[in-house]
């Protein structure tokens, strides 16, 4: 659909709107870019972007140095960034993208500040392009920290957002570093801390989070993305500290969820899963485990007759047809015996 007046343009926009359903991923590298083509097909003498966002880039790559790509690539275009109840992560990702596409960051948590936003982003005068030559000096280099490093043993790739290149690493003996002036994605475990910008001669530090679980089995606990569902870290009976990137996420034990743990920079958040111990009369009985919503969570028998759970009611499959209802509380164990 081409531009037009919003007067004019409203009723069609809502029309096509309406089939469309959230996946759960935020594209937001796709999106610049399809934005971007659109309006160089306008004959204006400046072009604006209002990118609206409640969540970092969860899609192929890196949303501040595509922005960068495309401003360099068209002198006319400003994209400004609207953060709508975001976490720092993806404060940081927003305020790269409108930095480097000559725009402005704003924030929002309300829908009455979010109109607002939009209203001022729209109106937001062209920034004055004023050009000049000037002989290039020897980049002077930045350095990059990521803070408690010592405490979280794991090795962390620097690449460079552009190209995806492997430039450097960082662990427990090596913070900081220096590098190159430029837009960096560090990895943390299975997830990436993407729109790292490193400017020279001065220091950029990384702030993430600590998961720390009370109990952790053999078996494992997966770290979910609460927005996508797709694995980010792993905790295990002999690893029960994850460095994580601010934001949300999911932990799984088994079959079962426990949502929407919140991480916060420089901050340790604890979780105290309870246990369930069945003593049975009857050997080799395998017992299923049920949540509340009669879905199935996990099993216990006289071989694994202690499963971790999230606080939480549940059942257990007694045989013949029934099942007995149990809590598990955070932090304690619940003693089934079955006679």
């Amino acid at each position: 659909m081409d531009f037009a007046p919003s007067a004019d343009a409203r009723v069609p926009v809502a029309e096509k709107m309406k089939p469309l359903k959230a996946q759960g991923y935020t594209p937001i590298s796709y999106v610049l870019e399809l934005a971007a083509k659109d309006v160089a097909r306008e004959g204006a003498l400046n072009r604006s972007v209002v990118l609206v966002s409640d969540g970092k880039e969860t899609c192929d790559g890196d949303p501040c140095a595509v922005a960068k790509a495309l401003a360099a690539a068209d002198a006319k275009l400003v994209v400004h960034t609207i953060g709508f109840g975001v976490d720092a992560a993806t404060k940081y990702q927003l305020q790269c993208i409108a930095k480097n596409a000559r725009g402005k960051y704003f924030s929002a948590s309300s829908t009455d500040e979010l109109a607002g936003a939009l209203n001022t982003a729209a109106a937001e005068p062209a920034p004055k392009i004023e050009k000049m030559v000037i002989k290039k000096k020897k980049a002077v280099l930045g350095s990059l920290r990521i803070n408690h490093l010592e405490k979280f043993h794991i090795q962390h790739k620097v690449l460079n957002a552009e190209t995806g290149e492997k430039v450097d690493w960082m662990g427990e003996k090596k913070n900081p570093i220096q590098l190159k002036p430029g837009i960096y994605n560090v990895t943390f475990n299975k997830d990436v801390w993407k729109s790292v910008v490193v400017e020279g001669g001065k220091e950029t530090v990384l702030e993430p989070g600590v998961l720390k679980f009370t109990l952790a089995s053999s078996q494992g606990i997966h770290i979910l993305d609460a927005e996508t569902g797709e694995k980010r870290a792993y905790a295990h009976s002999r690893a029960t500290r994850v460095a994580l990137i601010p934001s949300t996420y999911s932990i799984t034990f088994g079959k079962t969820e426990w949502p929407n743990i919140e991480i916060t920079p420089g901050q340790v958040t604890i979780l105290k899963p309870g246990k369930l111990v069945l003593k049975d009369s009857e050997k080799g009985k395998h017992r299923k485990i049920y949540t509340q919503a009669g879905t199935y969570a996990s099993f216990v028998d006289s071989h694994n007759n202690e499963r971790l759970l999230p606080p939480g009611k549940y059942s257990l499959d007694v045989g013949d047809g029934q099942r007995a209802e149990f809590e598990i509380k955070e932090g304690a164990d619940m003693e089934v015996e079955l006679q």
